[in-house]
């Protein structure tokens, strides 16, 4: 039996533009990652996972301070490194319940109420944030940048410039504070 050479045409052009049509693919992929090198991820990558896929930026940080928590449960300094790294990640839910448990084993750390604060304001929880940053004032009355903190949140998240000012102030006397501090707090008393 013969085969009709017409009928094998279409199959051989159709094979012939595929192949083409992936040739083309590969070529304008090649030019644009050469144009683009920033999609391109470097090949020493040392963030994978076992399966071989890239973990989230952060994720080395947050399981070296996960160790180190697993190993030392008990350390208020594992504890807020832990919470640092949840912190850097913007997983702040995370970070206070690990402040929660060192607030609870360290209530006079002023570095425990100081993230406290900040993983708080960041959750849009001011007035537990004012009480964090409340507590490290008393704990340590010349940390500035709790008092600046606080000015800031009273003045920018509760609208409240009466109760900023004397913050804002203190920064100002306080002679801890660093001149960056009490220039921003001294616009801050101006515009307040």
């Amino acid at each position: 039996m013969r085969t009709n050479p017409d009928r094998t045409r279409p199959g051989r052009l159709y094979l012939a533009v595929m192949i083409l049509g992936l040739l083309a693919m590969f070529a304008w992929s090649f030019v644009y990652r050469a144009k683009n090198p920033a999609l391109t991820a470097p090949l020493d990558q040392p963030s994978q996972t076992a399966s071989g896929m890239a973990m989230p930026e952060g994720m080395n940080e947050i399981m070296e301070a996960m160790g180190r928590l697993k190993k030392e449960p008990d350390s208020v300094e594992a504890m807020v490194g832990a919470a640092e790294a949840f912190m850097n990640i913007k997983m702040w839910p995370k970070a206070t319940m690990l402040l929660d448990k060192a607030a609870a084993k360290a209530p006079d750390n002023p570095d425990v109420f100081m993230h406290m604060g900040v993983a708080l304001y960041n959750q849009d929880r001011l007035p537990e944030a004012v009480t964090a940053f409340e507590r490290v004032v008393a704990i340590d009355p010349q940390n500035f940048l709790a008092q600046y903190d606080l000015g800031t949140i009273y003045l920018h998240g509760l609208n409240d410039p009466a109760k900023a000012k004397p913050y804002f102030q203190a920064v100002v006397d306080n002679p801890a504070s660093d001149e960056k501090t009490k220039d921003q707090a001294r616009q801050a008393l101006g515009g307040s």
